[in-house]
């Protein structure tokens, strides 16, 4: 689903019951919310609109504890929205330190929750966003350069949190027992990389992921944290990460092919022992993830929202728009190590996919084809012994050409 609207966040506490949120930029910049009853199949847009008032509607983070408490977070205006009828009303409280102020917000429960702003500040509330404290503030008269950043905050109890960022040019990790009285920092000088998302599926076990491909886990509830080499030298940033329970879990960010983005997706079912590359049909960069069970997920990139039911581990159907596609094809054995596909007339523009026989993503690529040259050449001698899928798509078509490579 397209949208032409900005930063898309969705949350389902179900199968059937989800908020959209996102930003609408024009003379008037608006922040919109769509809901849900049905999975998505159809949205109801009369929930809410923040027109342009004193200042820009921004939106920032949306989070629902269950149908009916919920909060958005309007970092254009500094407030933070908050429903406990499932949306139908609204009301607003001031956060941070006023309007203009980036932040992620984390909910425990209907009432105790805490924002971390990109500015430093950490924000509590214990009465469901009605009011808030001032946890940590930043130091104005130390440099920029030198002062704590924060991108993301996450809470499994009233007492346990931690929030990722930068210290200066550093790393930052913090973490608290005591729902945000006290902190405590790790600070790492040699790991490359800004996290952009903390995820905790208990009170030891716990990851944050960030630029240029980094991945940390903790098995100590963040006493030391160490790098998870995924292989993703193309990855340029990892915008979330989450798991349902300690096995199954995404990773979510923006990758790169050539000089051609993509939004990459990552899913796991050994608890991060393993991760598989997922087909996306997002260009440019996936930013968020909500997961509904070990089936169904949600995910966000630029201007698109797009939803599995099949854990994404399915490669595209051969099916596709048209019924006038030729029968799929199986390339003689044993092929060479590059071999060429040739594609119809009406095949101008096409995205090849690349899986293994478990349903990995192993290669995305968005090609143009002139109008002499109807060919593309596909390298396979990195490729070990096994079954392939080369999946061919274009706006209208889908092919299939079924690979079996003999070493």
């Amino acid at each position: 689903m397209n949208f032409k609207c900005q930063n898309p966040q969705v949350w389902f506490v179900d199968k059937n019951n989800g908020w959209l949120g996102c930003w609408k930029s024009g003379f008037n910049t608006n922040t919109i919310i769509f809901f849900s009853t049905n999975g998505g199949e159809t949205w109801d847009t009369s929930l809410k609109v923040w027109k342009y008032t004193e200042g820009i509607s921004l939106f920032s983070d949306i989070y629902f504890y269950n149908k009916k408490y919920g909060w958005l977070l309007d970092w254009g205006l500094g407030l933070l929205w908050r429903t406990t009828d499932s949306g139908k009303t609204w009301s607003s409280s001031q956060c941070g330190y006023g309007a203009g102020m980036l932040g992620k917000l984390s909910f425990v429960d209907s009432l105790y929750g805490w924002i971390a702003y990109l500015d430093g500040y950490i924000d509590k509330t214990t009465d469901g966003g009605e009011t808030f404290i001032h946890l940590v503030k930043p130091d104005f008269s130390i440099p920029d350069s030198l002062r704590e950043i924060y991108r993301d905050v996450f809470f499994v109890n009233r007492n346990l949190g931690w929030v990722v960022g930068r210290l200066g040019g550093n790393l930052l990790i913090k973490k608290t027992t005591d729902g945000g009285l006290s902190w405590a920092n790790f600070v790492n000088s040699n790991l490359s990389g800004t996290p952009k998302a903390v995820f905790f599926i208990d009170s030891i076990n716990g990851w944050a992921v960030g630029t240029k491909g980094l991945v940390l886990k903790t098995t100590d509830g963040g006493e030391n944290w160490e790098r998870d080499n995924l292989s993703l030298n193309e990855a340029l940033t990892l915008w979330d990460i989450r798991f349902l329970n300690s096995n199954v879990g995404y990773i979510v960010g923006e990758g790169k092919w050539g000089n051609e983005y993509y939004g990459l997706i990552l899913r796991t079912d050994d608890g991060g022992k393993t991760w598989l590359r997922q087909y996306s049909p997002v260009k440019d960069y996936c930013t968020s993830i909500c997961i509904v069970d070990s089936l169904t997920a949600w995910i966000t990139g630029s201007y698109t929202l797009i939803k599995t039911t099949d854990g994404g581990y399915l490669f595209p159907s051969a099916v596709s728009g048209e019924e006038s596609l030729k029968e799929n094809e199986m390339i003689a054995q044993p092929f060479p190590d590059e071999f060429w596909i040739t594609f119809d007339d009406d095949f101008k523009e096409a995205t090849l996919l690349l899986f293994n026989s478990l349903g990995e993503l192993l290669f995305q690529r968005e090609i143009r084809l002139s109008e002499i040259d109807k060919k593309y050449c596909v390298e396979a001698k990195y490729f070990p012994s096994g079954m392939y899928f080369l999946v061919v798509r274009s706006n209208q078509k889908t092919k299939v050409h079924k690979l079996i490579l003999l070493r």
